[in-house]
């Protein structure tokens, strides 16, 4: 009888354990550890008859992007579809930035392109805006836990002046992640083009330009503003430009990269004393090219590179300077490394100017074609700059520097040796941040999901499975007390 009773026991223990088992398999599996995607067309040339659902088809197109969104909200406020990812197709056409906008898209993933694959006939026009045209503003209020991710392709803006309203504004008050992304875009014909993010951390919040074209541009104060974000320009061209103001103003713990991109007939308004000024501690210049660099039109010379505010260490590597009108690199209470670039300037303007910093240069060239003996190429206060590993021409760098409390070598040769210390911070190695990723396979976007507030990191509901578990345990007790009697 008790060797019966054993065998029911073992069976009941068996059969709970497979249906905790099951019911933690259920849950892993809940929609929302496999959001769906809901794909929109929207044509602007259309004016549909709809309530809220559209966009489903071509023929059944959503007008205009804010009701594109505005569906979304409502789809994706359904249970089994939260977390979705919105794909919007535009159709060519020219869309009016007055009724084609994104509001409150913090939490969301959300992907834009064209209809029509690799289309160059979509068009943002921002000359009636009245609002910013991509606003995702907390508000002071806590943010959704979900990273936002949003990427435009292949999408040409144009046609932006207002003052007061911005292409992109971003405001978490640092609690989230978030990830923008323009690529192979185009933005034309604008005085007044503006990027804006606060974050939480420049390793988690990033505004990426990849692959794109600004071309008849002014920029204005604050164009390219970030305060803890990573900004990063990547095969990007500009090409007949102006800066009004600095092409870029950061607040603290910002980064800011130039990969590959090209500056082509660059001009500066009265005021702008610079090209690219940072405010930054992380800062790199890589394989790109400014070509015909016009400074100024006041008196002062433009500042190529300003590197400011106790930069940690700048590196400068595989670029080419042709035609700047103005002085190369101006730096203050900062690390900076050139190396492996091209140099031409043929002015009698000051190339290098530095103060309370230290400067490198290895294995960089320079042509200079002054006619001036009198040149004065370096004007150095409180700092040590150095020529390394054969830079070719920089021997035009010993003629009569201005050097006030400095040390400056070139190779083993000492042109100025009045400075025994340096007052910069000093770096022994550059390090490099790794910013957060996402893959994309055509028009879909995949992230790793680490659970939500329920769930962290994919973890399933303890309640259901402790329940089981207790039942178990009791059954194990029943099981002793039988042995005992």
């Amino acid at each position: 009888m008790l060797s019966r009773k054993f065998n029911i026991i073992i069976l009941l223990l068996c059969v709970l354990f497979v249906s905790a088992i099951k019911s933690s398999s259920n849950l892993v599996s809940s929609p929302n550890a496999n959001p769906t995607i809901l794909n929109l067309i929207v044509d602007s040339n259309k004016t549909n008859s709809y309530s809220s659902e559209c966009g489903s088809s071509f023929e059944d197109s959503c007008n205009n992007i804010v009701d594109a969104v505005n569906y979304f909200h409502e789809y994706n406020s359904k249970p089994e579809n939260y977390n979705s990812t919105l794909v919007l197709k535009l159709a060519d056409g020219t869309y009016s930035g007055k009724v084609n906008y994104i509001q409150s898209g913090l939490g969301l993933h959300i992907t834009i392109s064209t209809y029509t694959s690799n289309s160059n006939d979509v068009i943002i026009d921002g000359s009636d805006l009245i609002h910013y045209l991509i606003d995702f503003d907390s508000k002071g209020q806590n943010p959704p836990s979900s990273k936002t991710f949003l990427k435009v392709s292949n999408v040409a803006f144009v046609n932006f002046f207002s003052l007061n309203y911005h292409i992109l504004y971003s405001d978490t008050y640092g609690k989230m992640e978030t990830q923008y992304i323009f690529d192979t875009c185009k933005f034309l014909n604008s005085t007044n083009l503006g990027f804006t993010g606060f974050g939480e951390s420049k390793e988690v919040n990033s505004i990426s330009f990849e692959n794109s074209i600004f071309e008849n541009v002014t920029f204005r104060e604050y164009s390219f503003f970030g305060k803890k974000y990573t900004t990063s320009f990547t095969f990007t061209k500009f090409n007949s430009v102006s800066f009004d103001d600095s092409f870029i103003v950061e607040e603290i713990d910002s980064k800011k990269k130039l990969i590959g991109c090209s500056f082509n007939q660059v001009s500066f308004g009265t005021k702008t004393q610079k090209l690219y000024f940072i405010d930054a501690k992380d800062i790199s210049i890589e394989s790109s090219t400014f070509n015909q660099i016009i400074g100024p039109k006041s008196s002062t010379p433009a500042s190529l590179l300003k590197i400011s505010n106790n930069v940690n260490i700048t590196l400068i590597m595989l670029n080419t300077f042709n035609n700047f009108d103005g002085v190369l690199a101006e730096s203050n209470n900062s690390m900076i490394s050139f190396s492996s670039n091209t140099f031409s300037n043929s002015n009698n303007k000051p190339i290098i100017k530095s103060l309370n910093s230290n400067v490198m240069y290895d294995s960089n060239t320079f042509k200079y074609s002054g006619n001036s003996n009198d040149d004065q190429l370096i004007d150095c206060t409180g700092s040590s700059i150095s020529f390394t590993s054969n830079n070719d021409g920089s021997e035009i760098f010993e003629k009569n520097p201005i050097c006030k409390d400095c040390f400056i070598s070139i190779g083993s040769k000492t042109v100025c040796s009045k400075k025994t210390t340096t007052t910069s911070s000093t770096s022994s190695s550059v390090t490099t941040s790794t910013s957060s990723s996402i893959t994309t396979t055509g028009e879909t976007t995949y992230t790793s999901t680490t659970g939500d507030d329920d769930h962290p990191n994919g973890s399933v509901d303890g309640k259901s499975v402790s329940y089981q578990l207790l039942v178990i345990i009791l059954i194990i007790i029943s099981l002793l007390n039988i042995k005992i009697h």
